[in-house]
């Protein structure tokens, strides 16, 4: 089945989805948002699963990509079977003629759209942003009411200060706020309904967290319901927190199909399997060693049990999770990620790219062919270890130290 007929389900549903009903509130019962009819369907036919994996273009700058630089690499990116972007450039004219491009020049291209879970777009409260960006103009309006705050009133700023939101309402999960999201989503969604196959959730944590830290800002702890006792003392906010990322993944499963593809940063996706199970894959940034200081060995372990069956759940035949670099200008350990997607098959970063600069495929990777086995591990006493995986051309092989460090990265052709 083509590309273009996997779609055309969509926009004959369009009508009946932008037909929601206000639910009556009571003092039992919060109000919510019911869909009339099921969301848009998106494909579910199997993306051919390579036998080895391939690299990912990615593209998660914050300030809005320029239309001459997509149109310049075009070529270049559908190359790529997996491409990433902010979900507020799909979501817009410019991201309507990416998608087309991307997907004319490969029609099993897959793109997911950055979506942030627990934060309020920043910088769209300006007329020219708004034009070129619509949907994030629209989820900043409906957001503004929503800031959360500390137990010194202040707004807590998440990663590139865009304000964090509260899940909360009258002690509760907001559910009529989700619902409204959720509508924007798809409203928006439905009238570009080849832009994006997935989602990446941005920033899913277990915790809500104050960057920078909340010390060194002298704002005081996080107080999603206002009561005056801080996130880390509450157990009911910390029930909310999570159980917002939990209901935010399973309703857009439900409204999008089981085709959509969702994947997260952050680590709530990483610590917490009934999260997990709910997602495709992970993003994990600064692999091996992530952003909480793990061991080379710790990040791989990681990597391996995330692809054991029941951890996540395949969609369209695989899973989607990303080994990634530290930053754009900060590429860290390519080699590692290289290894590390060959003995896993998933995914892996060549350099994180920017709006003002772009990287192409890993120039160094090698095909191996098909792979004749899973992954052997064989563990020492003293803690060191070695990974290896044969293909039909060759070996892949990763040594760790007793301390988890790397000693040797090998690829050895036949």
């Amino acid at each position: 089945m083509s590309t273009q007929q996997r779609w055309t389900s969509t926009a004959g549903l369009a009508a009946a989805i932008l037909a929601v009903q206000l639910g009556c509130a009571s003092p039992q019962e919060p109000e919510q948002l019911v869909w009339a009819e099921p969301g848009p369907q998106m494909p579910t036919s199997p993306v051919d699963t390579e036998p080895l994996p391939v690299q990912a273009f990615v593209d998660r700058s914050l300030a809005p990509g320029a239309p001459e630089y997509i149109e310049a690499h075009a070529d270049e990116i559908a190359q790529h079977p997996l491409a990433v972007f902010q979900l507020r450039l799909l979501l817009s004219e410019n991201g309507v003629a990416l998608a087309d491009a991307l997907r004319e020049r490969n029609p099993d291209i897959v793109i997911l759209g950055v979506m942030q879970v627990l934060s309020r777009p920043g910088f769209w409260d300006d007329a020219g942003q708004r034009e070129r960006y619509p949907f994030s103009g629209d989820l900043f309006d409906l957001l503004a009411s929503s800031t959360a705050v500390t137990t010194t009133g202040d707004i807590p700023p998440m990663w590139d200060n865009a304000p964090m939101i509260t899940p909360m309402r009258h002690g509760q999960l907001n559910i009529t706020l989700q619902e409204r999201i959720l509508e924007t989503v798809v409203r928006h969604a439905v009238l570009r309904p080849r832009a994006f196959d997935g989602m990446l959730h941005d920033y899913m944590s277990p915790s809500p967290w104050i960057w920078p830290d909340p010390a060194e800002a002298g704002i005081g702890e996080v107080d999603l319901d206002r009561d005056g006792i801080g996130f880390s003392d509450d157990p009911v906010e910390q029930e909310m927190w999570v159980g917002w990322q939990a209901r935010l993944i399973d309703r857009l499963q439900e409204l999008f199909g089981p085709g959509l593809i969702q994947i997260a940063n952050g680590r709530l996706a990483l610590v917490d399997s009934a999260i997990a199970a709910r997602l495709a894959g992970v993003w994990i940034q600064h692999f091996p060693t992530t952003a909480w200081n793990e061991t080379d060995r710790e990040g791989l372990d990681m990597a391996l049990e995330h692809i054991a069956p029941g951890y996540f759940a395949p969609r369209r035949g695989r899973l989607w999770s990303l080994y990634a670099p530290e930053t754009a200008s900060r590429p860290g350990n390519i080699d590692f990620r290289r290894h590390t997607s060959f003995l896993t098959g998933q995914f892996y970063v060549y350099k994180q790219s920017r709006s003002e600069e772009f990287f192409g495929r890993d120039p160094v990777r090698e095909e191996l062919g098909a792979p004749l086995g899973g992954v052997e591990v064989q563990r020492q006493e003293d803690g060191s270890a070695t990974y290896e995986r044969r293909f039909e051309l060759g070996t892949v092989r990763i040594e760790v130290n007793a301390f988890g460090h790397t000693t040797a990265l090998v690829t050895d052709r036949l």
